[in-house]
């Protein structure tokens, strides 16, 4: 018999930006703008999830729309005195309205007085304010999911901690392994408040999703990885040393894919582009090469290019050559670029007698990887990326370095289960002929291609590899039926990143059985992340900050799931997770 570890049944629990559930009232707050940012006749809706919602309008002149509740701010000017006026309407509204509301500083906190189900409805605003709201970590209550309804005490997409010996009962804040000897993580569906509506085949989404039991003492190791951004490849051709007329001089880029062909079993391209000095030198014979060499490297071979004419090149690659003016240029500051920043100039073609002008538009994963760039060489700040081929090549000093960017690979529409998608390439520059006389130039990698870590698209690949198939059933085959029946993937692709904490513990099923408790289990846990509100807009030069969505939720399960954790004995803390933080 193997000794070789095996591959553990993996659970994914996901929630969606709403807290972990400790069992009780639900919760939310309000941060309310200065009275000059609100206008007569605004609106906020609030809902306790059981009576009609409430429609308040904010009242500055003229009084309000019939059936809507007036917030007077009238005689108010900063954010307090604004929140103190939609504390007072809100408490003011009476039994159809079971909330209640307290002002600190601007920020209101909402409480749901129903310790239900239905109170764990997202307070929200109407598309005509600029005041958000989220749920919050309920405290008191009830101590069950359940309460002998059709419904159970936890929302979808919410995660929960229950003892393991009844699988109801809430694990409080603080308890450790002597007050909860197992433990189970739960999240909510969204039959959780119908679980009357739960197929008893599993079919699509149940009442609840639990994880495996996590029995003290025997969690080996839990470790949280933090959402990356992923960036492109760019390499920095610099310090050209004195070029020679009468020589033919080449730029040559070695392009490695990610993705492996299914033929040849890895994919490369050689991308070359030469250009040979007349035997008089031009006003900058350095211009001349350079601006040259790339104008055709992205002629041939970019579909940067291509894109915007497709008479001009027969390049598909995600690659581009950009050429630099370290200082006194007229082209776009490369540090000052964000990804709301308008498509810039970067080559220019003449293509039967008519002007082609092509242009490259940032995106985050361009922004994150001049970010990097710039840690590596300062200079690249304050240099200027110009427009190839807008002055003619050789007239003026207008490049002196090149930039040479791959960028990630397109993913197919279907079926496209390859994570990597970050190419790798390098860039030489030299003569043509061989036995010339090698130019001097200093090449630097300065940012290096990444996929990201913990991308929305790579948590769904794992997912879908390794716990779909486990995550609802013990039988996901339909009797019958060669295709597998598939649970709900609670996951979406198109969310920026998730940060994933595991939790790796033996299995309590070998245990009873008097076997070997060698038999490995994961839960995971994911919670969106993505670029923070407040850095969305950052430049090439500061970055970006990149944290989980939901702050509430870090803390609600440090102080449940993260406390019993670090209760257990000999537990491996990894990556970013501690024994006082396990959840970033």
């Amino acid at each position: 018999m193997s000794n070789r570890k095996q591959t553990p049944q993996t659970t994914f629990l996901v929630a969606d930006g709403n807290l972990a559930l400790g069992g009780g009232y639900a919760s939310g707050q309000i941060t309310v703008p200065a009275a000059a940012s609100i206008t007569d006749a605004q609106t906020l809706t609030l809902s306790d999830g059981v009576n009609t919602a409430v429609v308040f309008e904010f009242e500055k002149t003229g009084g309000v729309t019939s059936g809507r509740t007036a917030i007077d701010i009238s005689g108010a000017t900063t954010a307090t005195e604004v929140a103190a006026a939609v504390v007072s309407a809100i408490n003011g509204v009476g039994a159809t309205l079971n909330l209640t509301a307290s002002n600190a500083a601007g920020v209101i906190t909402i409480v749901n007085t129903l310790a239900t189900a239905s109170g764990n409805v997202s307070t929200w605003a109407s598309t005509n304010t600029t005041i958000n709201s989220a749920i919050v970590q309920p405290t008191g209550g009830t101590t069950r999911i359940e309460d002998g309804t059709t419904s159970l005490l936890i929302s979808n997409l919410q995660l929960g901690v229950v003892r393991g010996d009844d699988h109801v009962t809430w694990v409080s804040p603080g308890d450790d392994i002597v007050d909860a000897p197992s433990i189970q993580v739960v999240q909510g569906t969204p039959n959780s408040s119908q679980i009357h509506l739960a197929s008893a085949f599993n079919v699509g989404d149940q009442a609840l999703i639990r994880s495996t039991p996590i029995v003290a003492n025997r969690v080996k190791s839990v470790s949280t990885r933090k959402f990356e951004l992923g960036r492109y490849h760019i390499e920095h051709l610099r310090s050209f040393g004195t070029l020679a007329v009468s020589t033919r001089y080449k730029l040559v880029s070695t392009i490695e894919s990610a993705r492996t062909d299914i033929t040849h079993g890895y994919n490369r391209e050689i991308v070359t582009a030469e250009v040979a000095t007349a035997a008089t030198a031009p006003t900058n014979q350095l211009d001349f090469v350079l601006q040259n060499l790339a104008l055709n490297a992205n002629r041939d071979y970019s579909k940067f290019v291509s894109a915007n004419n497709t008479l001009l090149a027969s390049g598909n690659l995600p690659f581009v050559v950009f050429g630099i003016k370290t200082s006194g240029g007229s082209g776009t500051t490369i540090g000052t670029l964000t990804a709301s920043s308008a498509a810039f100039n970067f080559a220019k073609y003449t293509v039967g007698g008519s002007t082609v002008q092509c242009t490259f538009k940032p995106n985050r994963l361009f922004i994150n990887s001049l970010n990097k760039a710039i840690a590596n060489q300062a200079g690249l700040a304050t240099a200027t990326i110009e427009n190839l081929g807008n002055v003619t090549p050789g007239s003026a000093a207008t490049i002196d370095e090149l930039l040479v960017v791959t960028l990630h690979e397109n993913t197919l529409p279907v079926f496209d289960d390859v994570v990597a998608v970050a190419p790798r390439a390098h860039t030489t520059f030299g003569t043509a002929v061989v036995g010339g006389t090698r130019p001097t130039y200093t090449y630097e990698l300065v940012s290096e291609g990444f996929n990201g870590t913990n991308t929305g698209r790579q948590v769904v690949l794992e997912y879908n590899r390794r716990a779909r198939q486990r995550i609802q059933s013990l039988q996901n085959y339909v009797h019958g039926n060669e295709y597998p029946l598939l649970p709900t993937n609670y996951l979406n692709e198109s969310q920026e990143g998730y940060t994933v904490t595991i939790i790796e513990h033996t299995s309590d099923s070998n245990v009873q059985l008097g076997l070997p408790s060698d038999n490995y289990e994961q839960t995971i846990i994911v919670l969106p992340a993505s670029v923070t509100s407040g850095s969305s807009s950052a430049n090439a030069s500061t970055g970006y900050t990149i944290s989980t969505e939901d702050s509430t939720t870090v803390t609600a399960l440090n102080a449940t799931l993260g406390a019993w954790l670090a209760s257990n004995e000999n537990v491996v803390f990894e990556e970013a997770a501690t024994s006082s933080a396990v959840f970033v």
